[in-house]
């Protein structure tokens, strides 16, 4: 039992007429300088009138993102800011990594402090204990606070506002987490 295939057809690129002429690639035929749309037509279908302007010209390109130092407000020539180290964008980088994870750090120490003191303290032990409404108060203190720095951009843009409420959250989940420890 033979079966027979058709044969395939030749490849697009291969000449199957001698009067083929072959192209120049596309790369180097030249580009036109004359705008798009041209001069005497418009984009609009309804108002077919010539272009009263020029098209606008694209700006030129910039350095890529990243490569330019980052200065803080205004800087004038002379200034010696500018030529002692300005920031760049990885020092930016790496002093806002460092700032976060010392606040981190700094949380996690309290925490850890309110656990062992709650854990290790009788006394304090004994207390959370009988005043369950402490408990109950952090609880609702720490949803407070939470909501308070997620949806108040004023509280958590501002300087000292953001700290205190990030402190004031860090003591109300230490004594929560201490009080549950128990």
């Amino acid at each position: 039992m033979s079966s027979e295939y058709p044969s395939a057809p030749p490849p697009p690129y291969a000449p199957t007429n001698e009067s083929y002429q072959q192209q120049p690639p596309h790369s180097q035929q030249p580009y036109s300088t004359q705008p798009y749309p041209p001069q005497g037509y418009s984009s609009d279908p309804y108002n077919a009138q010539p272009y009263s302007q020029q098209p606008p010209q694209q700006p030129p390109p910039s350095e890529p993102f990243g490569t330019q130092p980052y200065h803080y407000g205004n800087i004038d020539e002379g200034s010696d800011f500018d030529t002692a180290g300005a920031f760049t964008e990885r020092s930016i980088r790496a002093g806002f990594i460092r700032k976060v994870y010392s606040i981190l750090m700094c949380q996690l120490v309290v925490t850890v402090a309110f656990i062992a003191f709650f854990l290790y303290c009788d006394p304090v032990k004994e207390y959370a204990e009988d005043h369950v409404g402490l408990f109950i108060a952090a609880v609702v203190m720490s949803f407070v606070l939470i909501i308070a720095l997620a949806c108040c951009e004023s509280l958590r843009r501002k300087f000292p506002h953001n700290i205190i409420l990030l402190g004031l959250f860090t003591l109300c989940e230490g004594f929560l987490l201490g009080a549950a420890a128990r």
